[in-house]
């Protein structure tokens, strides 16, 4: 009784439940041996344990569910988790795309501006010689005060 409720609290904690197991002659459906869980359903898995004692066969089942159930969760959790996992990827590769693009217009921005800057400068002496020079374009840039 101990025991059998030491096994209860634990798959309650865990929220697993136990697995039911019979040990049963090859080709035979009664139990040699099984365990307190055992119903006397049809089990899930058999396997033939010859190594060990010739002639026997291990059988197991879950109490609560079924292997299938679990192998379709299984599917179900990596086909979601690879879901998910490929929509962060496709988020980080546009995020990156986005990030670059606007690195490269900035970059271009930028050589722009120092172009402009850099022909502003070769020609300022010019044309502000020209402006010294010519008393026609002093008048026509001000209010006509410097002569």
């Amino acid at each position: 009784m101990i025991s059998h409720n030491a096994a209860d609290s634990q798959s309650e904690k865990s929220g697993y439940s136990n697995a039911a197991m019979m040990v049963h002659f090859k080709g035979e459906s009664y139990p040699l041996a099984k365990s307190a869980e055992w119903d006397g359903g049809a089990p899930e898995v058999e396997r033939n344990i010859e190594a060990a004692f010739p002639g026997l066969t291990l059988a197991i089942k879950l109490r609560g569910t079924t292997l299938a159930a679990l192998g379709q969760r299984f599917v179900r959790t990596s086909f979601l988790t690879l879901g998910g996992i490929s929509v962060l990827l496709a988020g980080g590769i546009l995020l990156t795309y986005r990030n670059v693009t606007k690195e490269i217009a900035l970059a271009r921005l930028k050589s722009d501006f120092g172009v402009e800057i850099r022909f502003r400068f070769q020609h300022l002496p010019r044309a502000a010689h020209s402006f010294v020079a010519d008393p026609a374009l002093r008048r026509d840039a001000g209010d006509g005060s410097f002569e």
